[in-house]
């Protein structure tokens, strides 16, 4: 039983860290996400507030919504 479903079934509260964890721990466990380290992933810029990448956001749209018009 993973963080997630334990705290669910038996009323737990979690730190913000905890939290956190717990919801990265359920998307890589359960979901089949992949977990990258903000700091680790390359940016097209020094900014970390970019949280959009402008240089991959523009692709990944139109790869997620490719039933979707342009505009």
């Amino acid at each position: 039983m993973g963080s997630y479903e334990y705290a669910a079934t038996h009323g737990v509260f979690f730190t913000e860290d905890e939290y956190e964890k717990s919801i990265i721990e359920y998307l890589h466990d359960e979901l089949g996400y992949e977990y990258r380290y903000g700091p680790d992933i390359s940016r097209t810029s020094e900014r970390f507030d970019d949280a959009f990448l402008p240089g991959v956001i523009q692709d990944s749209l139109k790869s997620i919504n490719s039933s979707l018009p342009g505009e």
